[in-house]
């Protein structure tokens, strides 16, 4: 269903207005997410867009399962519907592990600013009040101090709760600095004989997630540097880091130890998922290929141990 939602008191029964949509909807298909924002964009015409899916999230493989059709939409599918309707300013996944390179470079033509969490997202999800009382307090907020503030709220709100959080914003107008830094970071690794050994470290016992092959990237990088010991190598993961505080607006954890803001795909075993070279993080970025090299080395190959949960 579509409501125009309005304010009132009533915490029992949802009295804004209901507006007409065409047929039966279906959370999981893209079609149907582009109609919406068409439909959103023409009725109700702004200076500035904030889209929030909220539902399940799986990450690099897709996000808002429907129970009823069993669709869900496929990352690729989500900056299709996002970018055939002239892009939002502000993009936020109210669901879990959707906060990854792969997802964010997917979305790169989509949206400004990039929310989302690296790992699975409390039951409430974002704290909506404060977030939408700090957007009408300041009209002309920028789309860059609306991902802080999404963080913000999100994080307070679950202070006290005994709830584990983590959640950044991102940059896209950064996110070219930063994936040459990465491929820059990569050609160093791969140039130093003694980076397989941090390697073998890192791919053992960074942070990981919900699904264990999502592997948070700056820990990644900097157990590597850890344990190569290699001065280049160093150097290379220093100016990564600067990269990434460039292309996070704003990231903030709690009980998850080394969560830094942004996931990659790692995979747990030597088999690399199909068709992970023809993603936008895989064109973007020399990723894919570091894997495909690190397969070749027999590096991938282990029993995960994450230390860290």
């Amino acid at each position: 269903k579509r409501f125009f939602i309005t304010k009132d008191t009533d915490t029992r029964k949802v009295q804004s207005v209901e507006l007409p949509a065409p047929g039966k909807a279906d959370m999981g298909s893209y079609r149907h997410l582009s109609n919406y924002i068409r439909y959103v964009k023409q009725n109700f015409p702004a200076d500035k867009y904030m889209l929030v899916v909220s539902n399940h999230g799986a990450g690099m493989y897709g996000i808002s399962f429907d129970d009823v059709t069993g669709n869900n939409l496929k990352i690729k599918g989500l900056a299709r519907a996002i970018e055939l309707n002239g892009g939002v300013d502000v993009y936020a996944s109210d669901a879990c592990l959707m906060q990854m390179g792969e997802v964010v470079a997917a979305l790169k033509g989509s949206a400004k600013v990039i929310v989302g969490s690296e790992e699975t997202v409390p039951g409430n999800g974002f704290e909506y009040t404060s977030l939408l009382k700090g957007i009408s307090a300041n009209p002309g907020i920028s789309p860059q101090d609306v991902g802080a503030l999404v963080v913000d709220t999100f994080h307070k709100s679950y202070a006290g709760s005994g709830d584990k959080t983590t959640i950044s914003a991102v940059d896209m107008e950064n996110f070219d600095g930063f994936a040459q830094a990465l491929n820059s970071w990569i050609a160093t690794v791969q140039q130093s004989p003694d980076s397989r050994k941090g390697l073998v470290q890192a791919v053992q016992h960074s942070r990981s997630f919900a699904y264990p092959e999502f592997r948070d990237l700056r820990h990644f990088a900097e157990i590597t540097a850890r344990y190569a010991k290699d001065e280049s190598v160093t150097a290379a993961t220093e100016e990564l880091n600067k990269a990434m505080d460039s292309l996070l607006l704003a990231s903030a954890q709690r009980g998850y130890k080394k969560a830094n803001g942004l996931a990659v795909y790692v995979p747990t075993s030597s088999k690399i998922i199909k068709g992970y070279e023809g993603m936008e993080f895989s064109q973007m970025t020399d990723w894919s290929k570091f894997l495909e090299w690190m397969k070749s080395y027999k590096l991938l190959t282990h029993d995960v141990q994450d230390a860290h949960k």
